[in-house]
């Protein structure tokens, strides 16, 4: 899943947290810099998410998280489409503005890693996007 979309989802798992209001300024904030005429929405919109979660606790795996889930991913998404800003800036403001102020848990996944190398001659190259084992045999031939 795209990161920005899965900012969705961690804003829903983020909205009883202690210091939702920092979260939710800055959501606000990056809506103001993208889509500014939809800024005030999205604040109350973030309002009333935080309201119904509180009134209403609903499980990790209900179909009502879900749905909201899903509405927030969504939302995100379209910034990456109709923003005025370049991806890549999108991204990095996620990655340094907003995601260190989630919780562990309702942080997105790290976006992927891209890896290129180039062996030449006898040379090997190991890369590893995560955990990796090598076990070399040597050939006593």
């Amino acid at each position: 899943m795209d990161p920005v979309a899965a900012m969705g989802a961690a804003i829903v798992r983020a909205a009883t947290e202690d210091n939702w209001q920092q979260i939710s300024e800055t959501v606000v904030e990056l809506w103001g810099r993208l889509l500014p005429h939809q800024a005030a929405a999205v604040e109350a919109d973030l309002a009333e998410l935080r309201q119904a979660l509180q009134a209403n606790p609903v499980g990790r795996t209900s179909p009502r998280r879900q749905l909201l889930e899903e509405v927030w991913q969504l939302r995100f998404q379209r910034l990456t489409e109709v923003g005025r800003s370049d991806p890549a800036d999108l991204r990095r403001f996620i990655e340094q503005r907003l995601v260190p102020l989630l919780p562990d848990e309702a942080a997105p996944e790290p976006t992927s890693v891209v890896l290129e190398a180039r062996a030449t001659d006898h040379g090997v190259v190991f890369q590893a996007g995560r955990d990796q084992r090598v076990h070399y045999r040597t050939d006593p031939s």
